[in-house]
């Protein structure tokens, strides 16, 4: 059945050729980091939202939006009946916390969207959209690394993310879209605030310190600005149904040397402050960077964030806080105050 195509623009000035292929949408884990973010924009677009989340970190949604507390562990084939799409952004989201409990970690990340996934299917939910993480790649720094590039993590984050992408690719079928968005290292504002994320611990160290901490100079990472993810998200619930894939999201690669010079030089241009950078030479075992190509023709993903965007945009919406040291910036923080018991 087609679908009227109407153009909508965001909050973000963003325009969108929007035929809401999958109208009806729950997003899992929406009231975190880029869900605050994902689900607001998606409103505004006229998606029907839903938002099931265990609300470790808070709710910084507007009221007027479905929100129900529920951890993704314990979720019935009952409870996602008549959704067109899921959205998995539920989890363990970054090394930190899953080294300090692999165990929880592949929980969360790996056994739980399966069986959800597996629900999914089963009660006729045409896609499901799984946060994946460029983690994947671990150790390739000589050359941007593809899709289908043999992934060479170690790491629990990483090996979690892939696991999962393979069994969930292997739900795929004609009446089953399985979409794994591999997003780089995430960056910008959001409503519920991280100030341990890459360039965002660079804004938040300039700005109260005025010294950047750069263990590794030299070693790649996948910059994406949430505005970036945000749009991605976007236009795979606008896909054809049956469409399926892994896909690199992504702004654009940069050394970590690079993001601090370009930190320093905003400072300097923006507040007129000089900034130091202080090169700690300590190795870092996750190096890598990756093509874009399959995302850009596949899904028409055009990025347009830059550190210079993202640090702007920090600026804009961080006036009004008191302390940045704040344990909810921080998702260890939080995460090891938890009890699991």
């Amino acid at each position: 059945m087609g679908h009227l195509a109407t153009i909508k623009t965001s909050k973000d000035g963003i325009l969108y050729l929007s035929k809401i292929q999958h109208k009806r949408v729950l997003i899992i884990g929406g009231a975190g980091y880029v869900g605050s973010r994902l689900v607001t924009h998606l409103a505004e677009l006229n998606f029907q939202i839903e938002v099931f989340d265990i609300l470790w970190f808070g709710n910084y949604l507007p009221n007027h939006l479905k929100i129900k507390k529920i951890d993704a562990l314990n979720l019935t084939e009952s409870q996602l009946l008549g959704f067109d799409s899921v959205i998995f952004l539920a989890g363990i989201s970054n090394d930190p916390m899953a080294d300090f409990s692999p165990r929880l970690n592949f929980i969360s990340n790996l056994s739980t969207p399966i069986n959800v996934a597996l629900m999914c299917k089963r009660v006729g939910v045409k896609r499901f959209i799984f946060a994946s993480s460029c983690s994947v790649y671990g150790y390739a720094p000589n050359h941007n690394m593809r899709e289908l590039d043999k992934a060479l993590t170690e790491t629990p984050y990483g090996l979690s993310k892939l696991a999962s992408e393979v069994v969930l690719m292997n739900l795929a079928s004609d009446n089953f879209s399985v979409i794994c968005l591999r997003k780089g290292t995430i960056s910008g504002y959001s409503p519920r605030l991280r100030f341990d994320l890459l360039l965002n611990t660079m804004y938040k160290s300039a700005f109260t310190a005025g010294v950047i901490q750069v263990n590794d100079k030299d070693v790649w990472r996948p910059l994406l600005g949430i505005s970036d993810a945000i749009k991605a998200y976007t236009n795979v619930l606008e896909l054809n149904d049956g469409v399926s894939g892994i896909y690199n999201i992504a702004s654009n690669n940069y050394t970590i040397g690079e993001l601090a010079l370009n930190t320093q030089q905003f400072f300097l241009e923006s507040f007129q402050k000089k900034v130091t950078i202080s090169i700690n030479q300590v190795s870092d075992i996750r190096n890598y960077r990756v093509d874009l190509t399959k995302a850009k023709t596949e899904i028409n993903f055009e990025p347009v964030d830059t550190p210079f965007s993202i640090l702007t945009e920090l600026k804009n919406e961080t006036r009004g806080i008191q302390d940045y040291n704040f344990d909810g910036y921080y998702n260890i923080k939080v995460f090891k105050k938890l009890d699991f018991k």
